[in-house]
């Protein structure tokens, strides 16, 4: 057994590499919002001039993150570069997390792994953590590893197919000495859609004194665990959105899907359209050259990558690939055929513009998203115009439609319960999060005072995802501040089928000067 444990071990440690990177981030441009674009509390870090990434938060007792899009999970290697310039604490920790479901990772329901550096032993540990926000510790580290007052850590994780994690650390920073924390078996969670970095920190003697810098994020040598495919059969790759309506200046584009066990060679497939006798037609290569989609993995087709990455917000820039020309997709009807290397139909959609959601005044620039990977392809109702939310397209990444069968019943909620719109960079504004049953539905929102007046029509006729974020700034509706008190955050959900729904949320506006 223990010969075993040694050569999986040895295998995984070999097999990281540096290619075809699902993220790859040195900060060599100088910031975080953009190449990959980072989200979160951004006004708490900078890039400085060592172009490393640094904690730039001085709030005491107080907590900031950033996440970028992620969707390797299995089968990954994760490696970083971090200098925590302080002795850490219970009070004062670094939570990484390899993998999470959401962006906010302050969201109790937010689930995935993290890899916790500092605590009350000063050491390295892995974790997982269910949406209940119940946490797992999956591996205990050695303790006191991370008792000095500058600690400079090469991390390296891999998790293979058969969900062995592999924790290892080097204290010299150089990733030439590396020791084994531990290894564990998890299978819980096996897709992600985003890496972040959470810090917790107590008071000012710790501003500024995290670092972060090389991280990459990686396939393992799966050739041994994972097969790559002689050759791509019905659904494995499936039509997941399509823009056919583009803006003006636009292009159109298909995003794929690879909902197979299967790493796929996007050089065996192509992209074709049928003519008007109904026969397929215009074939296109997707890609010249060997380039592999993972398990789980998005890819967007367009003939200019970057006219979508300008239009829509774009999480993952790598998830694009340009091909010297598209089929033509009409405005109004078409159909979308993916070939494999025999020229066998894989998948196909035969779309309506009549698909796109009635209350839309405009369809322009307006994307059709597939809502269940498992669905039919062809089933108007699988398909959705994209949420407003969103930017009406979310190419590379996660439909803002995407629905699973046992998706949780509705519900609103506003966090923080006390906010503080005073732009210091802690609590200064109001989340407003929908968890929807479907899709489909138009969200008003009004913030009220607490004599029941409204001051604030926040949203009107708002396309809804299955699940999404509005904000409110504490301003009122001409942009005027507001007093402090108890605001009540009032909102009616509606669909065509005539269901309705109505929540209230109560929140407390204060101000510190």
């Amino acid at each position: 057994m223990q010969t075993k444990f040694l050569f999986c071990m040895l295998a995984l440690l070999c097999a990281c590499m540096t290619t075809k990177a699902q993220l790859s981030e040195s900060f060599y441009d100088g910031n975080f919002t953009k190449n990959p674009l980072w989200i979160g509390d951004s006004s708490s870090w900078i890039v400085n001039s060592s172009q490393q990434l640094q904690s730039n938060d001085t709030v005491k007792n107080g907590s900031f993150y950033l996440s970028t899009a992620n969707m390797l999970c299995v089968n990954t290697c994760w490696q970083l570069y971090v200098n925590l310039a302080f002795n850490t604490s219970s009070a004062n920790y670094v939570d990484l997390y390899l993998t999470a479901s959401a962006s906010d990772l302050t969201n109790k329901t937010t689930s995935g792994y993290f890899v916790r550096m500092g605590g009350t032993n000063d050491d390295i540990c892995l974790y997982r953590k269910d949406s209940t926000g119940v946490i797992t510790k999956l591996i205990d580290g050695v303790d006191k590893s991370l008792n000095k007052s500058n600690n400079v850590v090469k991390l390296k994780i891999t998790r293979d197919s058969a969900f062995n994690w592999i924790l290892d650390r080097d204290l010299t920073g150089t990733g030439n000495s590396y020791f084994t924390e531990g290894a564990a078996i998890d299978s819980v969670y096996n897709s992600s859609a985003f890496f972040g970095i959470f810090v917790k920190q107590s008071t000012a003697s710790f501003f500024g004194k995290h670092f972060f810098d090389d991280m990459q994020i990686s396939p393992i040598d799966t050739t041994a665990t994972v097969p790559i495919a002689d050759s791509t059969d019905s659904m494995d790759i499936i039509i997941n959105e399509i823009l056919f309506n583009p803006k003006p200046g636009g292009v159109d584009y298909v995003e794929l899907y690879n909902r197979s066990n299967k790493i796929i060679n996007l050089k065996q497939l192509s992209v074709a359209n049928r003519n008007s006798e109904n026969q397929v037609s215009t074939a296109v290569p997707i890609s010249v050259a060997d380039n592999f989609l993972l398990p789980g993995a998005f890819m967007v087709v367009a003939k200019d990558p970057d006219i979508v990455k300008s239009q829509y917000i774009t999480l993952d820039p790598n998830a694009f690939i340009t091909v010297n020309a598209m089929p033509s997709f009409n405005d109004d009807d078409g159909d979308v055929v993916i070939l494999n290397g025999d020229e066998k139909i894989i998948d196909e959609l035969q779309y309506d513009a009549g698909w796109q959601f009635p209350l839309i005044s405009d369809p322009e620039g307006v994307s059709l998203e597939r809502i269940d990977y498992n669905a039919p392809t062809q089933s108007a109702a699988n398909w959705h115009s994209a949420a407003t939310s969103a930017g009406y397209g979310t190419p590379g990444y996660k439909n803002s439609q995407y629905m699973a069968a046992d998706t949780m019943p509705g519900m609103i909620t506003v966090s923080p319960a006390i906010f503080s719109p005073d732009n210091d960079g802690l609590d200064d504004f109001a989340t407003i999060s929908y968890d929807l049953p479907q899709p489909g539905y138009m969200a008003n929102i009004t913030v009220f005072d607490a004599s029941g007046r409204p001051v604030r029509y926040l949203e009107q006729n708002a396309l809804c995802g299955t699940k999404g974020i509005f904000r409110w700034d504490g301003l009122g509706e001409k942009a005027q501040q507001l007093p402090i008190g108890i605001y009540i955050i009032f909102t009616q959900l509606f669909n065509l089928e005539g269901k309705t729904a109505q929540f209230k949320n109560t929140l407390v506006l204060v101000r510190k000067n």
